[in-house]
């Protein structure tokens, strides 16, 4: 048996040496080619390595570079670049007149809003504000995957608070990876720069909520004719559900747009039950709690001549004491934080 096995290894080695020269000169061809490809291969993996990287470079360069004038246009918590409301008083204290621009807002330091708002609106908009550094992984990658299985259609969104203050304050739209890459950055930088409070504060004053309310001030006195110190649960419910879609949701618009506001609302206080920021019998209160927004009333922009020689004089006092324009002078009054 074993001469039989010794016999077929050396038939074996005999016809492999005597294969034909062709298919010899044909394997060698073959190795050959196979080295060459896997060559250019790694070439180029190096090379889009190297591309890419410079690219990154070159764009991490440029947003560090950038970074201090980011961090500058919000400073100490204080948007002096936004557009406030002007209130007006006369010599005993009185409000005599409210006036604004384009954009109606009353700013309102953190302290000064209840928990049950700051809870309502981390709950449904950044459940884990108080915990990443600018940008929650879990959070993005959750967006991402519900973006992929709803082929580009979803409305769940991965950005926290702090990148939609970076957004709302950058004006920053481009529909790009590179933005999205440059939103993800700036959030980074703001954390290191300021406290979670400061950078809630901002957002608050920041976002626009419905019915030409800028704030959550102006928006709780806008719905429900109070100030937001003076908001319950389900009224914060309702401030938090109207961030998302302003618009859409703005109750007084039409009844189906309230009717989606209160039924966001629901969503709000279950979602801050889940993650225990209010109890069971919070959340039933809440739940039977009945809304009542303020009636809409159709503003008077008619200022008396009283009024209108008012403003002209503290446009004047102004131009006289910072030695500015007239222009200038005008959107310090009724814009500008004075």
């Amino acid at each position: 048996m074993g001469r039989k096995v010794r016999k077929e290894i050396r038939e074996e080695k005999i016809a492999k040496k005597n294969l034909p020269t062709k298919y010899k000169k044909n394997s060698k061809v073959i190795l050959y080619i196979f080295l060459v490809i896997f060559f250019i291969l790694v070439i180029g993996i190096i090379g889009m390595i190297i591309y890419g990287g410079s690219k990154i470079y070159n764009f991490i360069d440029k947003e560090v570079s950038n970074a201090s004038d980011f961090v500058e246009t919000i400073s100490s918590g204080k948007l002096d670049n936004l557009q406030y409301t002007t209130f007006m008083y006369d010599k005993d204290g009185n409000e005599i007149e409210v006036i604004h621009g384009t954009e109606d807002r009353i700013f309102v330091d953190y302290e000064n809003i209840p928990r049950s708002v700051i809870d309502a609106i981390i709950s449904i908009e950044d459940e884990r504000f108080f915990e990443h550094k600018g940008v929650d992984v879990k959070r993005t990658l959750g967006a991402i995957y519900t973006y992929l299985i709803n082929k580009g259609n979803s409305d769940f969104g991965g950005s926290t608070i702090t990148q939609q203050l970076v957004k709302n304050t950058t004006q920053d739209t481009e529909t790009t990876i590179n933005r999205k890459v440059r939103e993800w950055y700036r959030a980074s930088v703001l954390e290191e720069n300021f406290s979670k409070k400061e950078i809630f504060e901002d957002y608050v004053n920041t976002i626009y909520m419905g019915d030409g309310a800028y704030g959550i001030e102006v928006a709780a006195n806008k719905y429900f004719g109070k100030t937001i110190k003076q908001v319950n649960l389900a009224e914060s419910a309702v401030l938090a559900a109207a961030i998302q879609s302003p618009e859409s949701t703005n109750p007084y618009r039409d009844e189906e747009s309230r009717k989606k506001l209160l039924e966001r609302q629901k969503i709000v206080l279950r979602k801050m039950l889940e993650l225990n920021r209010i109890t069971y019998l919070e959340y039933i209160d809440a739940i039977n709690t009945n809304i009542e927004f303020k009636e809409e009333r159709t503003e008077d922009n008619i200022q008396t001549y009283f009024v209108d020689a008012v403003i002209e004089q503290v446009i004047e006092d102004l131009m006289a004491k910072e030695n500015i324009t007239y222009d200038e002078a005008k959107r310090k009054v009724y814009v500008s934080r004075l």
